[in-house]
């Protein structure tokens, strides 16, 4: 109700300039970290995390808390990162009995001669049936 009563207010004061949407003239509150804490936290981001893994949203909020003495939770170093466009890449997982390259070598040409055998043998069934028929 209060809210109403502001916008009749200014309406009567100043007309229809009154009524205009102002939150564009609103800029926000200033960002968490400055423009030179933001370049150091680029340069950081560059080399490995301190435990020597990748950065992820909790360790950039533990790089920052060390940097501010202040808490930085996780979720704001995740918001950070994808600020600064950066993704947490993984490698995929190999499975442990997976095959070397020479033994994917040797399954793939085993595999294209039993293909090519398999061909042979559907085309000589085929010519067979078309024999009885």
């Amino acid at each position: 109700m209060e809210a109403i009563r502001q916008i009749a207010r200014r309406y009567n004061r100043q007309g229809k300039e009154g009524l205009v949407d102002r939150r564009h003239q609103h800029p926000g509150q200033k960002g968490f970290l400055s423009s030179e804490r933001q370049a150091y936290l680029g340069i950081a981001l560059q080399e490995r995390a301190p435990d020597g893994g990748l950065w992820n949203g909790r360790k950039v909020g533990d790089w920052l808390t060390e940097l501010i003495d202040h808490r930085v939770d996780r979720r704001r170093g995740w918001e950070y990162l994808r600020s600064m466009k950066y993704r947490l890449r993984i490698p995929r997982p190999q499975h442990q009995k997976s095959a070397t390259p020479t033994e994917q070598e040797k399954w793939k040409k085993a595999h294209r001669l039993r293909r090519g055998l398999l061909a042979v043998k559907t085309e000589q069934e085929n010519s067979l049936t078309d024999l009885n028929n």
